[in-house]
């Protein structure tokens, strides 16, 4: 009896059970994913009546496709399929360290440029304010054009299809909660994409 219930200890014993344990710490996943799409769903449209409610009286009509604005405009997320899985690239991210080093390469490449088709000798005389005024002109430059890309990415915001953006808070917490659905959405795609993966390699 006890040969009966006796576990293998062979490779190819200890590689199943490996898979099956894989196995279900990925089905537990995808239910927990499951679930928290369910209340994320539910957080959005609750916000969504919110944002109705307090505008009734201001609008005559509940937020919808009657309010949007149909000029073209470009996408704000968008998802890729990479070899490691989806991707998902937020439009609306704005690493203002990154994009303020990288205009600052910029600047300097272009300085360069001026640099050496200008009379070198002239500029090693400058006095000491002059070499201020050009850094902080310089600062003043990135500066500007760091505003204009935070400009440029708030007229992307798809919440400004409503009023221009004129709109209730909760509307914006709708917003939110549909974005980080996404997030979660692909989650639960790739558990199930290795669920797949797992039954196939138990094929043995």
């Amino acid at each position: 009896m006890d040969d009966l219930i006796k576990i293998p200890t062979d490779g190819s014993s200890r590689k199943a059970t490996s898979h099956i344990e894989e196995y279900f710490s990925v089905l537990d996943e995808t239910y927990q994913l499951t679930n928290e799409i369910n209340k994320k769903a539910s957080d959005a449209f609750f916000s969504l009546t919110r944002a109705n409610i307090s505008s009734h009286g201001v609008r005559t009509k509940k937020f919808g496709r009657d309010f949007y604005d149909y000029r073209d405009r470009k996408a704000t997320l968008t998802v890729s399929c990479e070899k490691d899985g989806w991707k998902l690239v937020d439009g609306l991210e704005f690493d203002e360290a990154a994009v303020t080093e990288e205009l600052k390469k910029n600047v300097s490449s272009i300085k360069k440029s001026v640099l050496a088709d200008d009379n070198k000798s002239r500029l090693k005389n400058r006095s000491k304010e002059e070499k201020e005024k050009g850094k902080k002109d310089l600062k003043d430059e990135i500066s500007r054009q760091v505003d204009a890309m935070k400009l440029e990415l708030k007229k992307q915001n798809p919440i400004r299809m409503f009023n221009g953006g004129l709109v209730p808070k909760d509307l914006n917490t709708t917003q939110e909660s549909f974005a980080q659905l996404i997030h979660l959405l692909l989650k639960l795609s790739a558990a199930k994409t290795r669920l797949k993966e797992i039954q196939l390699s138990m094929k043995y």
